[in-house]
């Protein structure tokens, strides 16, 4: 990818991505590990960093809030979520709909594409939510 992309992912991961931790640790109940495989998460034909912050929380990070938060709505979820929930990686390089996303062995890996589906926000969070409370 190119220097801007790279630029601009940075800037996120340094402004941002504390940010969003924070509410995914809030929504879980505990410190959850994120492996971001941020250099996945580029398009070299993208260089709008408006376009970058919000793909990021839309395609990722906002999701993923709304369905541990599903889950999570009492002790029995949040127990379950902090005893078998040992890691998320976020992995762009492949990935089109919330079904491949995959829950196995304690890790959820969101595998899902940049700039596809942006704004199927609630369809993400309601697929990941199923996949995750499948395995509790």
């Amino acid at each position: 990818m190119g220097l801007a992309q790279k630029r601009i992912s940075q800037e996120f991961q340094e402004k941002m991505f504390e940010k969003w931790q924070k509410r995914i640790d809030k929504a879980a109940g505990f410190d959850v590990y994120i492996e971001v495989k941020w250099d996945t998460l580029l398009d070299e034909t993208v260089e709008d960093k408006k376009t970058y912050f919000e793909n990021y929380e839309a395609v990722y990070f906002q999701p993923l809030v709304e369905a541990l938060e599903n889950i999570c709505v009492d002790e029995i979820g949040r127990a379950a979520l902090k005893r078998k929930l040992k890691k998320v990686i976020v992995d762009g390089s492949k990935g089109y709909e919330p079904k491949d996303t995959t829950f196995e062995n304690g890790i959820l890996t969101i595998c899902h594409k940049f700039n596809i589906s942006v704004k199927k926000v609630k369809e993400r969070s309601k697929e990941w939510t199923k996949t995750i409370s499948e395995e509790l």
